[in-house]
């Protein structure tokens, strides 16, 4: 009964002031079809990103909002009102290679090993307050790549 279809598009601008840190900016719209109309919805996201790099450690800090007006009211939670949210995401994340932190021979075995942290700080209000909350997100994630 939930998101069976979506379809939507993005557009963006991504602006270099050097070889190490750039802008982009991202517009969005989706429209997600489901069979029961109260789980379908229109989206709206707007988010901007600047990214650098400091020495052997690139960052990234972001911002996105996002705006979803669903199609129907949700008889079961309020019969009268048609759900709006909008929810904000900031984000910064450290990423790179351990290459470029580790230079030395003895450790060879550490090349492509890339790795990735992230915490995120989420923020969603909702006209109906069953559906208003915060959260935090941490990640950490390595990937090892092999070359043959």
């Amino acid at each position: 009964n939930k998101n069976n279809q979506s379809y939507g598009g993005k557009i963006g601008y991504e602006y270099y002031f050097g070889p190490t840190h750039h802008v982009k900016f991202n517009l969005g719209q989706n429209d997600y079809a489901a069979k029961l109309d109260s789980y379908g919805y229109y989206n709206q996201s707007y988010s901007i990103a600047y990214t650098n790099s400091f020495k052997f450690i690139n960052y990234s800090l972001s911002r996105s909002i996002n705006n979803n007006e669903y199609d129907k009211a949700d008889t079961f939670v309020k019969s009268d009102t048609i759900r709006d949210d909008e929810i904000i995401t900031d984000t910064l994340s450290l990423f790179g290679n351990f290459d470029n932190l580790i230079k030395s021979e003895k450790m060879s075995y550490l090349r492509n090993i890339y790795y990735n942290i992230s915490y995120s700080d989420i923020k969603s209000e909702s006209n109906i307050i069953n559906y208003d909350y915060e959260k935090e997100l941490f990640k950490f994630g390595l990937t090892k790549r092999i070359v043959f």
